[in-house]
């Protein structure tokens, strides 16, 4: 007996031969693509090292560290320096110092504490200080800029003096005498407010402010007439004034 013969779909020869195919392709994509890389982790900066420290006041301490940062922590004033003679003890890393930190608790800034100090690029002070001291930040030409507590209220003689590279000046609330000199030749700011507590500018407090083109004060055109203005303060015989009154 002949044996019966089978019809094989046309379309199972095509799954056949299809299969060999898409494993081929399969195999190829496998064989080409490339694990996803992981990302490469921020690498963790060294703690900074202490590179020296002592006493700046009665009760306040300074450190200066291996990053520039040279930090005043403790309570009550600091120590007014001058620029020969009784220098400042961290003098020797004037042109080391990036940064200084003034932390709660210490509530002045000495006398020529930060002078010539020429790559002091930004200073932060603490709520806490009531007096910026004379000559403190005097040549300090690369700082970017002051903010001034709110509970300052005497900016001492030639505070900022030549401090050319200040785009930025902020004034706290409490403010009541900017001496003569403060701000002399600090010709990088166009604008400064001046708060309602000021009483005197004092004589070239603002002498060569040459960008100063904008003057606003926190208290009326009356109030304003009470605030005394010294000679040299040119930017505020060239400049209107503005008032929030």
């Amino acid at each position: 007996m002949r044996a019966a013969s089978r019809t094989v779909p046309a379309w199972a020869g095509w799954c056949a031969s299809a299969e060999p195919e898409a494993e081929s392709i399969k195999a190829a994509a496998t064989a080409t693509s490339e694990p996803t890389p992981e990302p490469t982790p921020e690498p963790t900066p060294e703690p900074a090292v202490i590179l020296q420290s002592g006493e700046a006041g009665n009760a306040v301490t300074w450190q200066f560290d291996s990053y520039g940062v040279l930090t005043f922590s403790g309570s009550g004033a600091m120590n007014n320096y001058k620029d020969t003679g009784y220098t400042a003890p961290w003098r020797e890393f004037k042109d080391d110092i990036k940064k200084a930190v003034v932390e709660d608790g210490v509530t002045s800034v000495g006398e020529y504490a930060f002078a010539d100090c020429t790559n002091l690029e930004e200073a932060v002070l603490s709520d806490t200080v009531t007096l910026i001291g004379a000559r403190s930040f005097s040549e300090c030409t690369s700082l970017k800029g002051i903010d001034i507590p709110d509970g300052v209220e005497d900016v001492g003689g030639a505070a900022f003096y030549d401090c050319g590279a200040m785009e930025k000046v902020t004034l706290g609330d409490s403010v009541r005498k900017i001496r003569g000199y403060a701000f002399f030749r600090c010709a990088s700011f166009d604008h400064i407010e001046l708060p309602k507590s000021l009483m005197i500018i004092e004589e070239y407090a603002f002498y060569g402010c040459s960008a100063l083109e904008s003057i606003l004060y926190d208290g009326t055109p009356y109030d304003w007439m009470k605030v005394t203005v010294e000679d040299g303060n040119y930017p505020f015989k060239d400049t209107q004034i503005g008032t929030v009154g």
